[in-house]
């Protein structure tokens, strides 16, 4: 039976490797005097790589990706280093899923994708 959750912890490798591929290197997201002098706690994960890993959940629910339309996506939050993602299969109907990615109380994002039938 497919899982109704999904969680990852995010590592500063991880956050380091997606600066890499994408060739967003703020430093933000890389360092933590940079991320203190933005007001932050500590580094946070780019928002396209808390989609990517939420996204990445949606095979572990039963379903392709390869039939995948549409995403609507809300970013809520920042995700820190350090951080579990949670992202939890919240509703199913017709063609559509929801899901919501949090961390601990915090809602990071949500998402909505429209499935080919």
């Amino acid at each position: 039976m497919p899982s109704e959750r999904f969680e990852i912890t995010i590592t500063k490798e991880m956050i380091e490797a997606y600066a890499e591929a994408s060739g967003d290197h703020n430093p933000i997201h890389l360092s933590a005097e940079a991320a203190r002098a933005a007001g932050l706690e500590r580094p946070i994960a780019h928002g396209m790589l808390s989609l990517g890993l939420s996204l990445s959940a949606v095979e572990s629910f039963g379903y392709s990706l390869q039939k995948l339309q549409l995403i609507e996506t809300k970013f809520k939050d920042k995700l820190y280093q350090g951080e579990k993602l949670q992202v939890e299969l919240t509703g199913e109907r017709d063609e559509t899923i929801s899901l919501l990615a949090k961390s601990g109380d915090r809602e990071i994002l949500s998402l909505q994708l429209k499935l080919q039938a």
